[in-house]
């Protein structure tokens, strides 16, 4: 497939959303099929975070991008709106106005919770 290329190197592609958000999105992803972040080996993740890392740097420095701050988004299953199936971080740039809107609720809840599920979590670390 044709692609506007940002960035590449042996495990990483970086490359321009072709339906973007705002101008400057850009999608970063593995070489390799990966179908959700927890497939990832730990050093293709480290790779593509840095990769992501030095876009979002990017559009804050470029004059060509609108960038008054940046969201850094990757979903994964159908429950978490992933469409494709395939491990990619959206790095977006963000102006006043554009329309994006995220919406998260939020849960009420106590220490007592936090500090049991922090235990349960950190056993599988």
């Amino acid at each position: 497939m044709p692609a506007s290329k940002v960035y590449e190197d042996d495990d990483v592609l970086a490359i321009m959303d072709i339906q973007p958000i705002n101008p400057g999105h850009v999608l970063v992803l593995p070489k390799t099929h990966y179908g959700q972040m927890k497939d990832l080996p730990a050093d293709i993740s480290a790779k593509i975070f840095d990769v992501v890392k030095q876009v979002e740097e990017a559009l804050w420095k470029t004059d060509a991008v609108a960038c008054a701050g940046t969201n850094i988004l990757q979903n994964n299953g159908r429950i978490a709106s992933q469409e494709v199936h395939h491990v990619h971080v959206h790095v977006i740039p963000r102006i006043a106005g554009d329309g994006l809107k995220l919406s998260l609720q939020t849960q009420d809840t106590d220490r007592d919770e936090l500090d049991e599920l922090s235990e349960v979590i950190s056993e599988y670390l």
